[in-house]
């Protein structure tokens, strides 16, 4: 799936639900929900764009920078309707989506931060600032690291 549909689904889950999303969340919430789909179905659920290691976690940059705009304010306008429907292709994904929406950023970054996980192995303490997260090491994290 394209990473602006799968954005635009989370941007208009939240605000429908009442949590609407920074960008940083909106990151944050994209790399989980990613993590999420693969372990799950065992396939990737972002095809078309890689995730950069950044300061504060992972980013997909063109998402990032399309809700620059907002800063740290909440994305509040609805996207035109992205064409997929995660909620029928993996059970529980809205609710995984919607309790990382209602967390604050601090905490999100903090669990992308994890030790040993994607972001973490390639961001070296910052010399590997916005290189591209292997996708190797994504789903090495997807599939160990089970306690998320």
């Amino acid at each position: 799936m394209k990473a602006f549909d799968v954005a635009a689904y989370i941007i208009n889950l939240c605000i429908e639900k009442g949590s609407p999303v920074s960008n940083l969340q909106l990151q944050k919430i994209l790399y989980f929900t990613h993590l999420f789909y693969l372990k799950k179905t065992g396939t990737k659920l972002i095809t078309d764009k890689p995730f950069e290691a950044w300061q504060f976690g992972p980013v997909i940059e063109d998402v990032y920078y399309k809700y620059s705009i907002f800063a740290a304010a909440p994305i509040i306008f609805k996207e035109k309707n992205p064409e997929i429907t995660l909620d029928v292709d993996v059970p529980n994904i809205n609710t995984l989506i919607v309790n990382l929406s209602n967390k604050p950023p601090s905490y999100l970054v903090k669990l992308s931060h994890i030790k040993n996980g994607a972001w973490d192995k390639t961001y070296r303490g910052g010399f590997g600032n916005h290189t591209i997260i292997d996708d190797e090491l994504i789903k090495e994290e997807a599939f160990i690291n089970s306690e998320r």
